[in-house]
């Protein structure tokens, strides 16, 4: 997904980014890195011939000026966001061997951020809205102390990630919510057919309901 992103974002730019600033279409293939070394090669070869000049290109070679620190998809986590969450920060060498390691290392974290959705994760968030406190007294959205604990808990655990506040509010407020619904209304319908499957499996049952 992201080298996807990247290539479009290139292409766009060659052909229609050239075009606004140049009038003209863009002539050529899209791998740049190619032509920006062809051109670092001639520029080599003016210094010792002055006679020689490189040819021009339509674009800035980035190669020759310091990296921009602007992200283009996935955005790092803000220092300040890790600390407020409890999220451990990217250790490379380490971190970018577990499960989803290329978006934590994206995102600059132990472990990647993301919404709850494996098996693992709703067990703990239903064993710590039960047990927890921090969690159960939640109306709004889950304070960062929940948070805290969260991140905690799933650090240790196999397919469970962080959480930010906001991922963990919608689905305590969303589908724990509709679950606990559910699960209620079930509850009541067992309620009133349990006793019918209890007559029913009576010797008897034919002629009780029969009566009844």
């Amino acid at each position: 997904m992201v080298a996807s992103l990247l290539d479009f974002v290139l292409v766009h730019n060659l052909h229609v980014g050239t075009f606004n600033s140049s009038g003209k279409k863009f002539c050529g293939h899209d791998y740049i890195w190619l032509t920006n070394k062809i051109q670092e090669l001639e520029i080599t070869i003016a210094n010792h011939y002055p006679e020689f000049e490189p040819s021009p290109l339509t674009w800035v070679n980035g190669n020759l000026y310091q990296p921009t620190n602007e992200v283009l998809g996935v955005l790092p986590l803000p220092s300040s966001v890790l600390e407020m969450a409890g999220i451990q920060p990217f250790v490379p060498g380490l971190d970018n061997k577990k499960k989803q390691g290329f978006l934590a290392q994206l995102q600059g974290t132990c472990k990647a951020v993301l919404p709850v959705h494996t098996v693992q994760e709703r067990k703990l968030f239903n064993t710590l809205m039960s047990t927890c406190k921090d969690f159960y007294i939640s109306r709004t959205e889950l304070s960062p102390g929940a948070v805290k604990i969260w991140n905690r808990h799933v650090e240790t655990m196999q397919d469970a990630y962080y959480k930010l506040t906001e991922q963990l509010s919608q689905y305590a407020h969303g589908d724990w919510e509709r679950n606990g619904n559910l699960r209620q209304s079930l509850s009541l319908a067992f309620d009133v057919t349990d006793s019918i499957k209890k007559k029913l499996e009576m010797p008897n049952a034919v002629t009780l309901l029969h009566i009844q």
